[in-house]
């Protein structure tokens, strides 16, 4: 059998492996064009350590609500504080300073104008039960209250004589109101609403002649306005 030179053999062999490559028996591998999907590295973010919030001060410095109520205030100062006990309930006590200036009317009606400048403290106690949103948020409030209060002043007649109180009777109101209030993040807390307070015991300031000064009524509405820091 005649022998194929060294290049014929090489020839073959090249159109044997082409021939294999082309056909059913093997199928040629073409490169993947197709990107993989770059890697993505998740970066954990830490959020910011939350400060829950224990005590809630506010003041109503202006006392505007007051004095739109009662047009015969001419100042008045509340300041409160809200122990925060739990999500949806903060406690805490009140303190009120009211001065107003006023005539009685029965003096005047008599021929004898006196009019009054007396100063009233009130001391008490409020429970707000958080309705909706949070304690450290703020949210829809419904806020019973009690206040003990304490009253004095002088009296001053046509003639600008004082008249000093000759008896003085504390009293005891309470009610309730309905607050909205909204806590940021940084703390500032403000607050608006209504309600009411009644006279469980009229205050009174008893003057000479049996003159008294006590609330023009025992049912009394009421506005809430006030700024505050919660920490």
């Amino acid at each position: 059998m005649p022998k194929l030179p060294t290049w014929g053999f090489l020839l073959a062999l090249s159109l044997v492996a082409v021939f294999w490559d082309t056909s059913a028996f093997g199928e040629r591998k073409k490169p993947s064009l197709a990107l993989r999907p770059p890697v993505q590295t998740i970066k954990k973010v830490e959020s910011a350590p939350v400060t829950n919030k224990i005590i809630n001060f506010k003041v109503s410095p202006l006392g505007l609500a007051e004095m739109l109520v009662h047009k015969d205030t001419i100042l008045s100062l509340r300041g409160d504080i809200d122990f925060i006990a739990g999500k949806s309930i903060a406690l805490g006590p009140s303190v009120i300073f009211k001065r107003q200036s006023q005539w009685h009317d029965e003096s005047v009606a008599g021929g004898t104008p006196l009019s009054f400048d007396e100063s009233t403290l009130e001391i008490g106690w409020l429970t707000s039960i958080y309705l909706n949103g949070q304690s450290q948020e703020g949210g829809f409030i419904l806020r019973p209250h009690i206040y003990y209060v304490t009253s004095t002043g002088v009296g001053s007649s046509a003639e600008q004589e004082e008249i000093a109180p000759a008896h003085i009777k504390d009293g005891l109101r309470s009610g309730a109101e309905f607050v909205y209030q909204k806590i940021l993040p940084n703390g500032f807390s403000f607050e608006a609403g209504g309600g009411f307070s009644y006279f469980l015991v009229p205050y009174e300031v008893e003057y000479a002649n049996q003159i008294k000064s006590t609330p023009e009524d025992r049912f009394v509405p009421s506005l809430t306005i006030s700024v505050g820091w919660a920490f």
